[in-house]
C-alpha cells in the first residue's frame, strides 16, 4: 500500500488539516463536490428523505499549473465506517455533509500529494484523571458519612469522596452500610389502618300486648226461645 493510500485511509487526518497545509501554498485552485443518486446524474446537492442517503459522491479538484483536475468518485456502501456505531448514525443523520467531506479529503490527498505527504495524525493523547479535590488530602470522609443524618447529606459525602478517588474496598462496604441503615431509619413504619367497629343491629322494640281490662268484652248472643 502507498503513503497516499494509507492516508486516504486514516480518517485520524482531518479535512481542516489538509487545507490548512494546501490552502496557504498558492496552488489550490478550487474544488467542488457533487452527487449522484444512481451514478450517472451528478448534482451538488441532492433533497433526501429522512433514512435516505446518495448512492456516490465526486470530488474535483483544481490545482493551479496542472494540466487536469484531479477527479475522485466514492461510493456510500465503501465510505460509511462501518466500525463505529456512532460514526453510522451521524452519517445517517446528515449524510450530504459527511460524505461529501470524505470525497473531497481523498481529492485533495491525491492532488496534493507532494503537500501533504508528511501530515501524520496527532497522537492520541493519553486520558487526564480527573481533578481531584483540594482539600481531599485533609478531608475525613469517612467521619463525615458518619455524622450524615439524612440520605442525601450521605451521598453528597459519597460522591465527593469518588471524584476526590480516595474510595477503598472497606470505605465502600461501610458506605453501604450507613447508606442503608439511614434509609431504614427514614423510612416510615406502615400504620394500620383503623379497623371500623362492626356494625350493631338495632334491637326490636318490644311488642306490648294490651292488658285484660283494656280488652273488650265480646257479647254472646242467644237465639229466642233458646
Amino acid at each position: 500500500m502507498t503513503e497516499t493510500a494509507k492516508l486516504e485511509q486514516n480518517e485520524l487526518v482531518t479535512l481542516a488539516q489538509l487545507q490548512e497545509r494546501i490552502y496557504p501554498s498558492g496552488l489550490y485552485g478550487g474544488s467542488k463536490v457533487e452527487f449522484s443518486a444512481d451514478g450517472r446524474e451528478w448534482l451538488d446537492f441532492l433533497i433526501l428523505n429522512k433514512g435516505e442517503h446518495p448512492a456516490a459522491a465526486r470530488a474535483t479538484v483544481f490545482r493551479n499549473g496542472a494540466e487536469h483536475p484531479t477527479i475522485v468518485a466514492i461510493g456510500w456502501h465503501e465510505s460509511v465506517p462501518e466500525v463505529d456505531a456512532e460514526m453510522i448514525e451521524r452519517w445517517n443523520t446528515d449524510p450530504i455533509a459527511l460524505f461529501g467531506s470524505k470525497a473531497l479529503r481523498i481529492g485533495l490527498i491525491r492532488a496534493f500529494r507532494d503537500l501533504v505527504g508528511e501530515i501524520s495524525a496527532p497522537a492520541p493523547q493519553k486520558p487526564q484523571a480527573p481533578a481531584q479535590d483540594a482539600e481531599a488530602g485533609t478531608r475525613d470522609f469517612a467521619a463525615e458519612a458518619a455524622a450524615a443524618t439524612t440520605v442525601e447529606a450521605h451521598a453528597e459525602v459519597w460522591n465527593a469522596a469518588r471524584l476526590a478517588r480516595v474510595v477503598t474496598t472497606a470505605m465502600d462496604r461501610e458506605f453501604r452500610q450507613q447508606r442503608l441503615a439511614l434509609k431504614g431509619a427514614q423510612t416510615p413504619a406502615p400504620v394500620e389502618p383503623e379497623r371500623p367497629a362492626p356494625a350493631t343491629a338495632p334491637r326490636p322494640a318490644p311488642t306490648r300486648r294490651p292488658s285484660p281490662a283494656s280488652m273488650p268484652r265480646v257479647t254472646t248472643l242467644r237465639r229466642p226461645g233458646a
